[in-house]
């Protein structure tokens, strides 16, 4: 079902006068969970970990049931089909189930602190005992978890209520309209779970800021696949590893910590890309915007990288990787850039990874001035950049470079596998531009 086709459907509800379907979704989502909820506070029962009752996980199932009761009232079957058929898609690209499952590698990093301030990591069995469940086992509590709790959280929040808000809203704004909401509705539980129970104020402000940003995470992550699997698999790994008995202290500081800086710094990133009048960082993808391993390459890498280069371990790493310098042309100023390179006696070649996302490469055209830390030796040269309008020497310095790198055949658009044979397309396999920088050294040493 398109877009257009649930305006059309919603525009034909509203203007028999009846309530806005989103209005209606909040209203029930709140009234199906907390009449649950609510008698649970009231009779002072409390949900603990690993036991399976009394339990809060029924109320979880409110937002699911009022996203598929709006969504039959204001879009029809129609609806509902587009509604199953995203809670079912689980064909994205391989980024994304890796995003889908990222709280694990938050994990990963909160047990490595944990051992470097000399701290036990937690028991296994830990990461199975989750309030209103039952201690059924690892793997039985995060099925629970994911395809009960995450299921019915997360097909009402993201994939009923984010998509109604952008249609009038930015993506971000849309998230920071729907991330108190999502707080208020857990109220009741504050009152029923006992972990909740044991808060202070600092711990629910902070709880709210934890959640604004994990709101941001799926937003981004919910508007790059259109999948409510993966988001509710987001959810339910999170909750694993984050809301167990296992997250406590410091493993469950630094897990928080990690989701609210990829949250902020995907905030930083959408704010900026407005300011330049780009597409949203957070809204659907258009194919033309930088991957974001390419952002983590330039923020988190390159500058971990290059102080290695340039000191003792530079003379070990520097025989596949180099340091190289360059001026912009623009502004005069010094760049230095860790770049793979393959060397044939005085010349080396650099492929640029997605070039068409890149400008580093623009400012090495017509024999500027460049300097190279090689294995650890400083040498200097001048560089050209390269396309398949020149030829031979494209070709030529397609075959070098294959003969360090095979793998970068599908990059380089190379339809034979051996690099004697080299037949090039054009632009490139891939459909993307292909360049390739060569560095005529002035003093080439081996």
């Amino acid at each position: 079902m398109t877009d257009v086709d649930r305006r059309r459907w919603t525009a034909r509800h509203v203007s028999r006068g009846g309530p806005p379907p989103l209005l209606v979704f909040f209203g029930l989502a709140y009234a199906l969970s907390w009449a649950w909820a609510i008698p649970l506070a009231v009779t002072g029962q409390v949900v603990h970990r690993g036991e399976g009752w009394p339990t809060h996980y029924p109320s979880l199932l409110g937002p699911a049931i009022a996203a598929f009761v709006v969504t039959a009232w204001s879009a029809g079957r129609p609806g509902v089909h587009d509604l199953l058929h995203r809670m079912v898609r689980w064909r994205v690209g391989l980024r994304w189930w890796l995003v889908a499952v990222s709280p694990l590698a938050f994990l990963g990093l909160g047990l490595i602190v944990m051992r470097g301030a000399g701290r036990s990591p937690p028991a296994l069995a830990d990461f199975g005992r989750f309030s209103g469940t039952p201690a059924v086992g690892l793997v039985g509590v995060f099925l629970l978890v994911t395809f009960v709790g995450g299921f019915g959280e997360e097909t009402g929040w993201r994939g009923y209520a984010l998509p109604e808000l952008q249609r009038r809203f930015s993506p971000l704004r849309s998230t920071l309209i729907l991330a108190p909401l999502w707080f208020a509705w857990h109220l009741p539980q504050f009152f029923v779970i006992g972990t909740y129970r044991d808060f202070g104020p600092g711990e629910y402000v902070g709880m709210l800021l934890g959640l604004t940003c994990g709101a941001v995470v799926l937003t981004w992550l919910y508007n790059r696949t259109s999948s409510i699997l993966l988001v509710i698999v987001w959810h339910g790994t999170y909750n694993v590893v984050g809301a167990t008995q296992a997250a406590t202290g410091v493993l469950a500081a630094v897990i928080t910590t990690l989701i609210m800086i990829q949250g902020i710094a995907l905030v930083v990133l959408d704010l900026r890309a407005r300011r330049r009048g780009r597409p949203s960082v957070l809204g659907p993808g258009t194919g033309r915007e930088p991957p974001i391993s390419l952002w983590v390459t330039n923020h988190l890498v390159n500058p971990v990288v290059r102080p290695v280069l340039r000191g003792p371990l530079g003379h070990r790493l520097g025989h596949n990787v180099a340091l190289l310098r360059y001026h912009g042309r623009r502004t005069g100023l010094t760049h230095e850039l860790p770049v793979q390179y393959a060397r044939d006696g005085d010349r080396v070649w650099i492929l640029p990874g997605a070039p068409e996302h890149k400008t580093w490469w623009r400012n090495l055209r017509d024999g500027a001035e460049v300097d190279l830390t090689l294995a650890g030796r400083c040498l200097r040269g001048h560089s050209v950049v390269l396309d398949h309008t020149r030829e031979p020497e494209f070709t030529e310095g397609v075959s070098a470079y294959l003969r360090d790198f095979p793998h970068a055949r599908q990059a380089l658009g190379v339809t034979r596998p051996t690099p004697a044979e080299t037949t090039i397309t054009a632009p490139g396999r891939t459909g993307q531009r292909t360049v390739l920088v060569r560095i005529d050294l002035d003093h080439a040493a081996d």
